[in-house]
């Protein structure tokens, strides 16, 4: 049993993907055709014996709340500890980079207060990795660190670093500070290494109560603003991250971390028996191909019908594939339908989409088509 509790905040960067996200959070965004953004995450501390997570919410949750229920699939459905829904606070119109707002945990600072553990595993929802947060508790506690925050130094080439944490860190594992843009080097000229913050770290139970109660000033300020102001006197580590790592912060990005999945690699890294990663269940039939039915290089989810060709694509529950429809490079989400003669390729079709019969949509690689929940085509 972890000596920890997790925090998840999803009240941030969610207006990223445009159409996708103006109905759904980010973390509750459909991935890989049968999961959440927020599976991975939730999943890391799962596997780590955390049995006590609080989820903070934004203000268009109810998709959210229809996927996590009372946290079954992920064994939080508990009498005691179990997974929490914690409001979200209003972050205002300020244009910045949102990583960790206190305003939110100072709405349900009784959620730390009433625990018992010692530190908090805290993370947003908006990357896909498969992150050893058990390792990473080790060497937290085994380094006796206030702070430990978990980066990847192997970036790949479907994340986008600019929107990521570039962390300065030392030979002994500790962190000098950090910049919010790609840099090679710090304000004084000294040469960094390639260590970007994941988005997930742990923190002291007792030190994220402190830093949010000490002050009427902390609340509306960011974890990292505190820390970066404090890094003389808290000891902050790094712990790195082996592995996949895809960040998602805009369509391209989304696009491309669910194109990924389609690499043998990825997947072997991503989805392994010893730390799997858990999504609500759905009691679907197989997927069924049809007589004329051609596919190819491609996740194909339960409960869908193919009929057509099917090439290279992402291919989400209950989605209907018409004879002579031909998809290639495409995103296709749950209960979606694409009629007889219709060609998509480098298009993301939301939910319940309709796509009529002989219907022509292609996009590019690097600006693929976005057509949005319940659409008719």
């Amino acid at each position: 049993m972890s000596r920890a509790i997790g925090i998840l905040a999803l009240n941030n960067n969610n207006e990223v993907l445009e159409q996708i996200t103006e109905v759904r959070p980010l973390g509750a965004v459909p991935f890989g055709g049968r999961y959440r953004i927020l599976d991975f995450t939730l999943s890391c501390m799962v596997n780590a014996g955390v049995r006590n997570v609080g989820i903070i919410t934004p203000y268009h949750y109810r998709p959210l709340l229809d996927h996590l229920g009372a946290g079954k699939a992920w064994a939080l459905d508990r009498k005691s500890e179990g997974l929490y829904i914690l409001p979200g606070g209003n972050q205002g119109l300020r244009p910045r980079q949102w990583h960790f707002p206190l305003r939110d945990l100072h709405r349900s600072i009784e959620f730390l207060q009433k625990s018992t553990k010692d530190d908090v595993i805290f993370s947003e929802a908006n990357f896909v990795a498969n992150v050893d947060v058990a390792k990473a508790l080790d060497f937290h506690n085994s380094q006796d660190q206030d702070v430990t925050l978990i980066y990847a130094s192997d970036v790949s080439t479907y994340g986008d670093t600019r929107s990521l944490l570039r962390l300065n860190v030392a030979h002994d594992h500790s962190v000098a500070g950090w910049w919010e843009y790609d840099k090679s080097e710090d304000a004084t000229g000294v040469k960094v290494g390639p260590a970007y913050y994941t988005g997930m770290g742990i923190i002291k139970r007792q030190l994220l109560h402190d830093i949010i109660s000490s002050s009427p000033f902390a609340i509306n300020m960011d974890l990292f603003d505190i820390l970066a102001e404090n890094l003389d006197t808290l000891k902050v580590g790094a712990h790195k991250h082996s592995g996949f790592f895809g960040k998602i912060s805009s369509v391209l990005t989304y696009y491309q971390c669910n194109m990924a999945l389609l690499d043998p690699k990825v997947s072997q890294e991503l989805f392994t028996p010893q730390s799997p990663i858990h999504t609500k269940i759905m009691d679907n039939p197989p997927a069924r191909y049809r007589f004329k039915a051609e596919v190819s290089n491609s996740l194909v989810s339960s409960g869908s019908l193919i009929d057509g060709t099917v090439e290279g694509s992402v291919i989400s529950r209950e989605v209907k594939i018409a004879e002579k429809a031909e998809v290639r490079n495409c995103i296709i989400m749950h209960k979606t339908h694409v009629g007889k003669n219709v060609k998509l390729e480098n298009v993301i079709l939301d939910k319940c989409v309709k796509v009529n019969d002989n219907v022509v949509l292609k996009g590019k690689p690097e600006e693929p088509v976005i057509i949005g929940k319940y659409s008719v085509i």
